[in-house]
């Protein structure tokens, strides 16, 4: 079974709860108060949890869990509502990169995930559930790629209403050429705007 498997059926299934996506991460930078208990000793892998309950009407959470060295279990250290997440940063909004920033009401994280993929997943799987799930508080994405943002299919979709608005226009004026006996003239506009 993978991590991510695992801290599902661990961590949030027991609490009425279906985790969305997870990915791996360090810290880019260090803690400012080192004297804080980590829970644990030596190395740890860390994965910040995007998760949404069972139950209606539906709550979405981010949460840090870690599995130390040594142990099998994973480990729920800090959780936040999506309510409490004020910005996400993507750092580059013109390439892949893995790093990435979270800004909640109470704390501040800057990340690397293990891969740029992993976390353009992330950021893309957090996107969209914000938009399905908190119509009136949405949390501020900057510096993230287009097409993280769904931006790319929105293009998409605009470009293909204008074709079908230009074909629509296309074959009425070929109608009314036709009808004039003009049908070669419009057959010809109609090849070189379609081809």
């Amino acid at each position: 079974m993978s991590s991510k498997s695992t801290i599902n059926k661990e961590v949030f299934t027991p609490n009425d709860e279906k985790m969305l996506a997870a990915v791996q991460v360090k810290r880019r930078t260090k803690k400012k108060i080192p004297f804080l208990a980590t829970g644990g000793q030596g190395d740890y892998m860390t994965f910040i949890c995007l998760s949404v309950t069972n139950r209606k009407p539906s709550q979405l959470s981010i949460t840090k869990v870690k599995q130390f060295e040594g142990s099998s279990a994973f480990t729920k250290r800090s959780m936040w509502t999506i309510d409490q997440l004020q910005q996400i940063n993507g750092i580059d909004p013109n390439r892949d990169c893995p790093e990435f920033d979270l800004t909640f009401d109470n704390a501040f994280d800057q990340w690397a995930a293990s891969s740029a993929g992993e976390k353009c997943t992330f950021v893309q799987i957090l996107h969209h559930t914000c938009q399905r799930y908190t119509p009136n508080k949405k949390p501020e994405f900057v510096n993230c790629q287009a097409k993280l943002m769904g931006e790319d299919q929105d293009v998409v979709v605009r470009c293909r209403v204008f074709l079908s608005k230009m074909r629509k226009e296309l074959v009425v004026q070929h109608g009314h050429l036709r009808r004039q006996g003009k049908t070669g003239v419009s057959h010809k506009v109609m090849k070189s705007h379609f081809n």
